[in-house]
């Protein structure tokens, strides 16, 4: 029964979907609630990645206890792309080709006019600090620890994108109704770098694609 038992020792790989699918649950169930008492201290671009911080400390040991994750972070980190510098090419082109097709898609919404330019310490939050929160939860705790539960009967095209399918339902539903669906874009071009490379390399393209945005705001506030 190849594809069916995960790497786990206590789980088949569609009840590590299912766990997480509950820890994910219970990460959304926190970030709400962290970030709303967080909101009432800090800017408000400061205080998403602060609370993903806060909730990756919590939720990282309960992840790996409970779904026997025993990757060495690390080493899947860094092995991947140690001595291919094309893996940084590759990320920052395509952040940056994911950057300009959602700017551009963003000309036509009705609201993009009131998009404001966040302050220098916004500006850093978005482009270095939220894509190395989100790319470790969303990539390499979500997308990797499945793509590795679907692994043990051996590489196919359902082991790697099945998880991604995953993460990137998670992480567009995590986020405002009205811009999710654009998200799809980033989302599945992040997951495909990351199984294309690793965390580091989807990070990269996360950390362009939001500096494209920003300039993009920036551009889009000086017209006329």
């Amino acid at each position: 029964m190849p594809l069916y038992f995960s790497s786990s020792r206590k789980y088949p790989w569609p009840m590590a979907f299912l766990m997480a699918g509950l820890v994910h649950l219970l990460y959304r169930l926190l970030f709400e609630e962290v970030n709303s008492f967080l909101s009432g201290y800090l800017d408000t671009y400061l205080s998403g990645p602060a609370t993903g911080t806060l909730l990756l400390l919590i939720i990282y040991p309960i992840y790996r206890f409970i779904l026997e994750d025993d990757r060495d972070p690390v080493e899947e980190s860094l092995a991947p792309i140690r001595g291919h510098s094309s893996a940084f090419l590759q990320a920052i082109l395509l952040g940056l080709a994911t950057g300009m097709i959602v700017w551009f898609i963003a000309l036509f919404w009705p609201d993009t006019g009131k998009s404001t330019l966040p302050p220098w310490q916004g500006i850093v939050a978005i482009v270095l600090w939220t894509p190395v929160v989100e790319e470790i939860y969303y990539r390499f705790l979500l997308q990797g620890f499945l793509m590795r539960s679907m692994k043990s009967g051996g590489p196919s095209a359902l082991a790697l994108f099945l998880p991604l399918i995953f993460a990137t339902g998670c992480f567009i539903f995590s986020h405002d109704y009205f811009i999710a669906p654009v998200l799809l874009i980033p989302s599945l071009a992040f997951g495909l770098i990351f199984i294309k490379w690793n965390v580091t390399a989807a990070t990269v393209s996360h950390a362009v694609y939001n500096a494209v945005l920003i300039g993009g705001t920036y551009v889009s506030q000086n017209q006329g």
